[in-house]
This record gives structure tokens, sequence and C-alpha cells, in this order.
């Protein structure tokens, strides 16, 4: 099942360009894996044709449940932008708001729950995600959520499809996140991406926690090649608030 506010499944070569979404969405899973999104639930390339997202924006509250009694291998791929992208470009959007989760298997992310590439056995070809200039500000509150789930500010689970595949690309994004774990989780989340398999591209991203109050207790740099805590430019433009144009 795909659950977002403005459309359920971004599919082939659909195109979304300056669209807003807002609300909020209540989802309450029996069976199976639930791919819920603000903007969209599931977004995903297929043969050779790819979506692209660009300038788009959600505002939206996220409650997900999910009754692990009708199944115990149940899973969430939950984002505050998307759920899950399975290729395809998104570019310069954003997403807010605030999430709160309480199914116990779940890959959880402020911009996109689970990232992955797209490998078409037709033609033999793999497609990446690319994410750039893209922004999650988020309040995530997570119960009753195992120690394997994954919890990002931004990315809660970066993946490959096959062994072959080795690349993607997230760039020029920024997250902030509040997160309150309460005492009914022992998950660590990350401030960025929680779980990265292989080789994942990510260069220039940036990520700051807040706390309650909106203050920031802890920032980081994720390009690979600078520590943010050291180097005052790159601290400052990450703290700088990203302008975004809302008419």
């Amino acid at each position: 099942m795909n659950v977002g506010s403005m459309v359920g499944q971004v599919y082939e070569d659909g195109v979304l360009t300056n669209c807003k979404s807002g609300g909020s969405i209540v989802c309450y899973g029996r069976n199976g894996y639930i791919n819920v999104g603000g903007l969209a639930g599931l977004v995903t390339q297929d043969n050779q044709n790819e979506p692209d997202i660009t300038k788009c924006a959600s505002n939206t509250d996220i409650k997900t449940y999910y009754e692990t009694t009708y199944n115990t291998t149940a899973h969430m791929n939950v984002g505050g932008f998307a759920g899950y992208l399975l290729g395809c470009n998104i570019y310069d959007s954003k997403a807010e708001g605030t999430m709160d989760c309480r199914s116990a298997e779940t890959n959880l992310g402020g911009f996109i729950g689970k990232a992955a590439t797209y490998f078409n056995y037709g033609y033999g070809n793999s497609y990446y995600p690319l994410i750039t200039g893209s922004f999650s500000k988020m309040d995530i509150l997570y119960m009753d959520i195992q120690s394997t789930s994954n919890i990002g500010g931004f990315i809660g689970e970066a993946t490959r499809t096959i062994e072959t595949d080795d690349k993607w690309i997230c760039t020029n994004c920024y997250a902030s996140t509040h997160f309150d774990s309460t005492s009914r989780s022992d998950a660590i989340p990350a401030l960025f991406i929680k779980e990265n398999h292989g080789n994942t591209r990510s260069h220039y991203n940036h990520a700051v926690e807040r706390d309650a109050d909106g203050t920031i207790v802890s920032k980081n740099c994720f390009d690979g090649h600078h520590d943010i805590a050291q180097n005052s430019s790159l601290q400052n433009y990450a703290l700088a608030a990203p302008l975004w144009n809302d008419d």
C-alpha cells in the first residue's frame, strides 16, 4: 500500500513540478509493506522511464501504526516527503511537519524513508536516485520501534537492489530535526542517513539536531571531506536558513 497527502504513487515518467501538499495522514497497517510520505508514498522508475520531482513542497503531519498481531514481519517506509524512492530524481524540494511513528520495523526519514537503486533486468541498466538541493525540517517521535529500525534526519535507509549496484547521489541537502524517542524505543537515530548500504555518493549535505525549543544541539557535515565543527564557512552555510520561494 502506498499513501501520500498528494499522491500514493508516482510511476514511470511521471513529473511533478511546483506542487504543494499539506494536512495530516493517519495510516494504520495490518499486512505487508506500506510506504507513507508527506507528498507521495512511492516514487518508482519502470523500464527506462524515470520520474522527476522539482520544486515541490510538503507540510504534512504523519502518524503511522502497525498491528503486528496480524503480521510479525510488518514493515513501513515513512518519509516526510516520500516513503520509498526507487530510482528517479528529486530537485530543490522540501518537507516540513511532524512524524509520529509507532510501527515496529520501520525505515523512517525526515525527507525519505528508504531510497534504493532501480535495476532493469530487461535492459541490464541501473538507475540511481538523485536528490539535490532539498531540505527537511521535521519533528520526529518514534515509539514502540525496534532497535533494527533505521531512523535518519534526512533518509532512514539508503540501499542497493542488487549486489552490482554501488552508487546513488545525494548532494547539497539539509536536514533540521528534533528527535523524541520517549522511553519506549531503543532505536538510535542519525542526523542525516541512518543506514547506508553500498558506496552511496553523498556530498555537501548538512544536518542539525534541534531540541524541543528549537535550539540547535548538534551539527555535522556529511560530504566525506570536511568536519563542519572545524570549518567555519561550512558551518555558517549549514546553519543558514534555506531560502524558499513559496509564491
